[in-house]
């Protein structure tokens, strides 16, 4: 598996941050009974919580690549 990862600032108070991996397609099933698949929403959850319409979560998967963005607007 591939990851790339990547955070650079987008503007003055606004930070991009961009993750995709590759994944065995076959596994994805398995993987999600095992883990629950929490993952997501908690991480949704918190960025509620500690940054209210602040910020922007894009998550796609297509063929064998699994691609999130997030934009973060804070405060100095």
């Amino acid at each position: 598996n591939k990851i790339y990862l990547s955070v650079k600032k987008h503007d003055k108070n606004t930070m991009l941050m961009e993750a995709s991996n590759t994944y065995d397609q076959s596994n994805v099933q398995k993987h999600l009974y095992q883990t629950g698949g929490l993952g997501i929403q908690n991480l949704k959850r918190r960025l509620e919580l500690l940054y209210p319409d602040r910020y922007e979560l894009n998550i796609n998967k297509e063929d064998n690549i699994f691609q999130t963005t997030l934009k973060l607007q804070y405060d100095d």
